[in-house]
């Protein structure tokens, strides 16, 4: 019936392929470690705004058209979370990043590092890890590292978001000395501590500064004195909860509806609504990350 060679049988051969288990072992992958979300635990989408069903009037003040900027934000990145059927509960953020890396898990178990198949804007991470690079303009290493950069996010923007120091300035060798570097190129995240020392490619680089472990993120949490407001029956409050789960003793929980509290959140367009004490600053929504969090606050 079919004349195409992709339906004439010639491509598998049941025997060859399926009795065998050591054949049938080389037709897929190896088996996958914990992190990697099963049919039992779906990336779902995140299809829903902040704001509610007023999203299209917030911050409208009646007089001009609304827009779904104001409503849903100006970034087209989809935002997903790892859920467990058959109630779709949070488990954990689905986040975007370069190949090898993981969403962070509260599971205990230490696992093989794998990519979760989309990622991000480079030039964003760039921006929200605040980048030192130490470099020495007769290094070959440095002159590499450089241009992946320039390559990635161009010229302009690597010297706007990215802080240069050549290592012929004394002063610039004493400061990588000062952060443990020994040579050059030497690439410093003032966002996660993070150091990278040689020439490595940029997914790469950008991957292991991107990296931010329980105790950092621990001391940031407990930094910021963050405060949460929230309301019944909000699932997006729900999430925050547990994905703060391991950091609740840093965090004061505040009913955002009751007489004692209301007042605080009087012009709050939803919730969670989340404030850093030491900061002043806030957000409001689920955060896709405890790392965005972070960020938003400091």
């Amino acid at each position: 019936m079919y004349s195409s060679p992709e339906y004439n049988n010639n491509l598998t051969s049941s025997y060859n392929d399926y009795n065998t288990p050591s054949n049938y072992n080389t037709l897929f992958a190896k088996k996958l470690p914990p992190t990697v979300p099963s049919m039992n635990f779906p990336v779902i989408l995140e299809q829903s705004n902040i704001y509610g069903y007023d999203a299209l009037t917030h911050n409208g003040d009646g007089t001009n058209y609304y827009t779904v900027g104001s409503g849903y934000g100006k970034t087209c990145t989809p935002n997903y979370y790892v859920a467990k059927c058959p109630d779709n509960k949070f488990i954990r953020s689905f986040l975007p990043g370069p190949e090898g890396t993981v969403s962070p898990s509260a599971c205990p178990i230490n696992n093989e590092l794998v990519s979760e198949g989309y990622a991000s804007d480079m030039l964003t991470q760039i921006k929200n890890l605040n980048l030192v690079f130490y470099f020495d303009k007769n290094c070959e290493f440095s002159k590499k590292t450089y241009q992946a950069m320039v390559s990635a996010i161009g010229a302009e923007n690597l010297n706007k978001y990215v802080l240069l120091k050549d290592v012929a300035d004394k002063n610039n060798e004493q400061e990588l000395t000062n952060f443990g570097g020994y040579a050059v190129p030497f690439i410093v995240s003032r966002t996660t501590n993070n150091t990278v020392t040689g020439f490595m490619p940029l997914d790469q680089i950008i991957s292991t500064l991107a990296q931010q472990n329980a105790s950092q993120e621990a001391a940031m949490i407990q930094k910021l004195g963050i405060v949460i407001y929230t309301m019944d029956n909000c699932q997006y409050c729900n999430q925050l909860k547990s994905m703060l789960q391991d950091y609740a003793t840093f965090i004061t929980y505040r009913n955002g509806l009751s007489p004692e509290f209301g007042k605080d959140v009087a012009n709050v367009a939803g919730f969670p609504h989340i404030v850093s004490t030491l900061t002043g600053k806030s957000m409001t929504g689920l955060p896709s990350s405890i790392q965005q969090l972070i960020n938003s606050l400091q």
